[in-house]
């Protein structure tokens, strides 16, 4: 059983789907952060290697993703989001982003664009 706290030091990896990519402009828009109905999901690091982290999103939705965006928790928290372990029963490192401690599901606009500034992408690895 894994622990519910989150360490700041932990990165949080997400899958960048085509919706998420500004062609145009070859950067990940800011509907990443903004349009989830429910915090936006998350894998955390949780003692693993970030290739290991890499390779387990993206095994989950095969050829659904064209990259991994990944963050520092606490990079997140100093923006102002809150970040929560809530796990799946068909994934333990599952958890979620919120706008604030409240857990407001929708992430409000100035905070997903500094979110937007936080992440670093890597190519999917299978």
């Amino acid at each position: 059983m894994m622990e519910c706290d989150i360490e700041n030091e932990e990165l949080l990896f997400r899958g960048v789907t085509k919706y998420h990519w500004d062609f145009k402009r070859k950067r990940v828009s800011s509907a990443f952060f903004i349009k989830q109905n429910d915090g936006v999901s998350v894998d955390r690091q949780h003692k693993r290697h970030s290739s290991d982290c890499i390779k387990f999103v993206c095994s989950r939705f095969k050829n659904k993703f064209l990259y991994v965006a990944s963050m520092k928790t606490q990079s997140v928290r100093e923006s102002g989001a809150y970040v929560c372990h809530t796990p799946l029963i068909d994934n333990e490192y599952h958890s979620s982003i919120f706008n604030s401690e409240e857990r407001d599901m929708i992430i409000a606009k100035p905070k997903a664009k500094k979110l937007l500034k936080l992440i670093s992408l890597t190519d999917c690895i299978e």
